[in-house]
């Protein structure tokens, strides 16, 4: 924040009335994840996926041509 900004007051409001919601046990569903790409990236993996980008921003993606490098 710059020296000369105001400071920001911020005030919390809470609603005046409770909800509760109906929810299913966890047993019913199963909420874990998969495991995500990063957490498994090897050096080839990254040099692959670098690869495949490169080559999408090369051929196929769109650019105008103010952007162009001539």
């Amino acid at each position: 924040r710059a020296a000369t900004a105001p400071a920001v007051k911020k005030v919390l409001v809470l609603a005046s009335n409770l909800s509760l919601d109906d929810t299913f046990p966890a047993s019913m569903y199963d909420q874990s994840s998969e495991l995500a790409t990063c957490s498994q990236l090897t050096p080839a993996l990254a040099q692959r996926i670098k690869e495949k980008l490169n080559s999408y921003t090369m051929e196929e993606m769109e650019v105008y041509a103010a952007n162009q490098i001539q």
